[in-house]
C-alpha cells in the first residue's frame, strides 16, 4: 500500500511539473530514468575504476 502511495505521488508530481507540453513530461520521465540507471551502474563503474587504479599502483610500485 505504501509502494502504491509513493508511485501516485511520483506521478502527481511528473504530470504537475510537465505542464501542458508533453515534451516537459517526456523530459522529466527521461530524468527519471537516466537517475534510475545511474544508481545501477554508476556506483558499480566508480568502483571498477578505483580498483583498477589501485591495482595498477600496487603493481607499478
Amino acid at each position: 500500500m505504501v509502494m502504491l502511495a509513493s508511485a501516485r505521488k511520483v506521478a502527481d508530481a511528473i504530470v504537475s511539473t510537465a505542464g501542458s507540453g508533453t515534451q516537459d513530461a517526456d523530459f522529466h520521465a527521461l530524468t527519471l530514468i537516466w537517475i534510475k540507471v545511474f544508481w545501477m551502474i554508476g556506483p558499480q563503474v566508480i568502483g571498477l575504476i578505483g580498483g583498477i587504479a589501485i591495482g595498477c599502483a600496487i603493481v607499478l610500485r
